[in-house]
């Protein structure tokens, strides 16, 4: 299961979407800022780190340099998701390797998906393992040839429409 680093100083961003994420099939880790972030590198190296620029006592900017010089975690993709429009920040985030930088508010979080299993690959198995898995446990699954019944949008995947427990097209923040 791929591991991604939520860094956000903002709770009501950084929880939301580390939710969103471990519904989708990811493993989430969390910080609030800069310093906390390297202390999570220390504990377990993830596969992809979403990160926030202006947060206190260490900001994005100076994170990623800092992650970038130390090689055990250089390869680590880092994304920024950010509310700043900033072309100075941008510029020099992505001279550090940022591989995306990408604005809160215009990243639905269905988009978000589609970069992050760009990365990452699909959390999710192969759809068409599911009647192994339904017969696995104790169900039945549609002999072959037949048509399976419908199901609901979040059984297709289709995370583009309302959910239950989730918005339609909800920005990443």
């Amino acid at each position: 299961m791929a591991r991604i680093l939520v860094v956000d100083d903002e709770v009501s961003c950084r929880t939301p979407l580390a939710r969103l994420l471990q519904l989708e099939g990811f493993e989430t880790m969390v910080a609030g800022d800069g310093r906390e972030a390297l202390d999570a590198l220390e504990k377990a190296v993830p596969d992809l780190v979403l990160l926030d620029l202006i947060m206190p006592r260490m900001d994005g900017v100076d994170f990623l340099d800092a992650v970038r010089k130390d090689q055990r975690f250089s390869p680590v993709p880092v994304l920024i998701v950010t509310g700043v429009h900033d072309s100075k920040r941008m510029t020099k985030a992505m001279s550090l390797g940022a591989k995306e930088y990408l604005f809160k508010c215009d990243v639905p979080f269905p988009r978000l998906l589609v970069i992050l299993k760009k990365y990452l690959g699909d959390p999710r198995p192969p759809q068409d393992s599911r009647n192994d898995a339904t017969r696995a446990e104790g169900g039945r699954a549609a002999p072959p040839g037949r048509a399976e019944p419908a199901r609901s949008d979040a059984a297709r995947g289709d995370s583009d429409r309302a959910q239950p427990g989730r918005p339609k097209s909800t920005a990443v923040c």
